[in-house]
């Protein structure tokens, strides 16, 4: 992302030895982790394993074109995403690009305290869900609830709606990244929701996109990361010091904690009958045709040169 960044700017980047010098000589205080603390990708780990244990030449050379295969696949899938926010940092007035994502609630449980007494290790505490929100070029948002409603479809929808009403104009595109999880994201009520934005002409084109499975983690866990690293220092006490908190973890602002008020029921409202062929795919495509119907396209992956209706 930050090369198409510099190549809209015109501005030629370092090189990766160039950067690891500097990274030695005038960074040292910034440490880079062996072994990565998210979760790994089954089938990296899957053909990880094979390699360790496999003596055949043929076999071997098998396992390693199949995982060059999968890491460039997974790589185009980064690659586009991150077209989509240049896209829409440099021409707002044409593209808006947003990812959601729900942050591990273990770690926005209260009250947190930096250093715990013994009497009070097996405190009963309050778990608290942040679904952050990024509006690429716009700003950083944060929503926080106390588990108050279902987190399904509706809550998702809920939140996109208090997301595009905080923008300043509507533009002609919608891009949206979302987790791959079908009972809250990938489901025929966020699919209809978006359908009925482009329907009622909100957006002419909305393509909503998903990451490869374990390679989801993206610029949204960057930002949870930061907010996980102070609350792991602060003493937390009420839902308002937990929100102050996001909004100084990181100076990549502005950042905007809120207090989910309201979810609606999407659900009931649109009132859609089953769909198929959803779970699959890992891009979607939402326009209009000359009756003024959404047309719902989609894709496994975004190099396939063929997209089929649903």
């Amino acid at each position: 992302m930050l090369c198409l960044d510099a190549q809209n700017e015109k501005v030629t980047p370092i090189s990766y030895s160039h950067m690891m010098l500097i990274w030695r000589k005038q960074l040292t205080h910034i440490k880079i982790p062996k072994k990565s603390r998210f979760s790994q990708c089954d089938v990296c780990m899957k053909l990880k394993d094979k390699l360790a244990t496999c003596q055949d030449k043929t076999q071997r050379e098998e396992l390693i074109q199949k995982r060059k295969k999968h890491l460039e696949q997974q790589n185009a899938e980064r690659q586009k995403y991150y077209k989509h926010i240049s896209k829409a940092k440099f021409t707002p007035s044409k593209y808006v690009s947003i990812i959601l994502d729900a942050m591990d609630q273990e770690k926005t449980s209260i009250p947190k305290m930096y250093e715990t007494p013994k009497s009070l290790g097996n405190i009963w505490k309050v778990k608290i869900n942040l679904m952050g929100a990024i509006v690429h070029g716009y700003g950083l948002y944060g929503f926080f609830d106390s588990f108050q409603w279902s987190h399904g479809a509706a809550y998702t929808i809920s939140i996109l709606v208090q997301v595009l009403l905080l923008l300043d104009n509507i533009p002609d595109t919608l891009y949206i990244q979302l987790d791959n999880c079908l009972g809250q994201n990938k489901n025929r009520y966020v699919l209809g929701f978006l359908a009925k934005l482009v329907e009622e002409n909100i957006f002419k084109k909305v393509k909503l996109s998903f990451l490869m499975v374990g390679h989801t983690h993206e610029d949204i866990d960057q930002l949870f990361s930061r907010f996980s690293v102070w609350c792991a220092r602060e003493n937390i006490f009420t839902l308002d010091e937990l929100i102050g908190g996001f909004e100084r973890c990181s100076k990549k602002g502005p950042i905007t904690g809120i207090k989910t008020s309201e979810v609606y029921d999407f659900q009931d409202w649109l009132k859609l009958n089953n769909i198929k062929n959803h779970s699959y795919p890992h891009v979607f495509k939402l326009t209009r045709n000359e009756n003024g119907k959404a047309v719902i396209k989609y894709k496994k992956w975004t190099t396939d040169k063929v997209c089929n209706k649903l």
